[in-house]
């Protein structure tokens, strides 16, 4: 199986915790899956090096929803890709392959200061193509039950899309 990755989150070095959680993923992936072969999408090479079960596809920026829904589901489409992860809340809208997406939080819409910095037009946006994109997936990753709520009550997600896969610990605390 062909699986595709939005990689944007680390392809400036692993330093968000969306980036952290997405190379632990392709740390355990090149060290435990051998039937299936990854392509990571980006806007720029990534800076790390990957055994040939992992390929780069770098499409070249462009402003971020037309790079989303028009140029990232051409080049899905052009890899054939089987399967799409996409490690936050956004979803190629424009693609016939099933799609997963994480959404660790909803703080942006939840929380008061972050709601105050987005403004009227970003909570707008994260309120309705958050819903859009999460209706689109097959299935939505989250890291807790609390979060799990919340992507229930605000964007009116049936509870059994939602996978509750709590974070992990980094191999490098590991005794």
């Amino acid at each position: 199986m062909k699986i595709g990755i939005d990689a944007r989150e680390i392809q400036n070095g692993v330093v968000t915790g969306i980036g952290r959680s997405l190379a632990n993923f392709l740390e355990y992936f090149e060290a435990h899956d051998q039937k299936h072969v990854l392509f990571l999408f980006s806007e720029k090479p990534l800076p790390m090096r990957f055994s040939d079960k992992i390929g780069q596809v770098v499409i070249p920026s462009c402003p971020t929803f037309f790079w989303d829904q028009v140029k990232l589901p051409l080049a899905i489409k052009a890899h054939g890709i089987d399967f799409f992860y996409s490690p936050y809340y956004k979803a190629p809208m424009l693609t016939r392959t099933c799609t997963v997406n994480q959404v660790l939080d909803l703080m942006f819409l939840v929380f008061p200061l972050y709601r105050k910095k987005l403004g009227i037009l970003g909570r707008y946006y994260y309120a309705i193509f958050g819903r859009v994109f999460a209706r689109k997936s097959v299935s939505i990753i989250t890291d807790s039950e609390h979060a799990k709520q919340d992507i229930i009550r605000l964007w009116r997600i049936e509870p059994e899309k939602i996978a509750v896969i709590p974070l992990g610990v980094g191999n490098r605390y590991a005794c």
